[in-house]
């Protein structure tokens, strides 16, 4: 943790855990396998039984197969597959960054909590909204914009 206390021993072969408040999952690997613990008391939530690497984003189960990412929640329902993009953040305010690339340059905007895409990949950087606005980078310049992605000036 951010004391440097051991939260979970080391007894895996790789883990992934994101960073942010009220994060309740580690991913693990185990014999070339990935699986889902709790981080409170690690009990298993998904026995290692994936080949492809496997992060938490919130809640989130996200397994990277190259192809895609695919999510899922905590009782391992698929929630959506995300194709030719790919999560750059928590979801913050109910919506996460997302990019892709286009034109070999990476574009950004922003997906909801069911892979809805909301805010099209036009920003050349973009960050998570906080008190409803998000700071994005275009043609240089770097401005504010709502959920909807209008700018708002300041």
């Amino acid at each position: 943790d951010e004391d440097r206390n051991i939260i979970v021993e080391p007894q895996y072969e790789d883990i992934s855990v994101e960073s942010g408040k009220d994060i309740n999952f580690f991913a693990y690997k185990e014999n070339d396998l990935w699986g889902v613990k709790t981080i409170a008391d690690e009990r298993v939530i998904l026995k290692p039984n994936l080949r492809h690497k496997v992060r938490i984003v919130n809640d989130f189960i996200l397994e990277e197969t190259g192809i895609k990412e695919s999510y899922y929640d905590e009782k391992l329902t698929k929630q959506f597959d995300l194709y030719d993009m790919s999560i750059q953040s928590i979801f913050s305010e109910e919506l996460a960054v997302v990019s892709k690339n286009i034109g070999n340059q990476y574009k950004y905007g922003y997906i909801d909590g069911k892979g809805n895409i909301v805010i099209d990949f036009k920003y050349d950087y973009a960050n998570p909204f906080i008190a409803g606005k998000a700071k994005v980078k275009q043609n240089s310049e770097y401005f504010y914009i709502d959920k909807q992605g209008r700018r708002i000036n300041e």
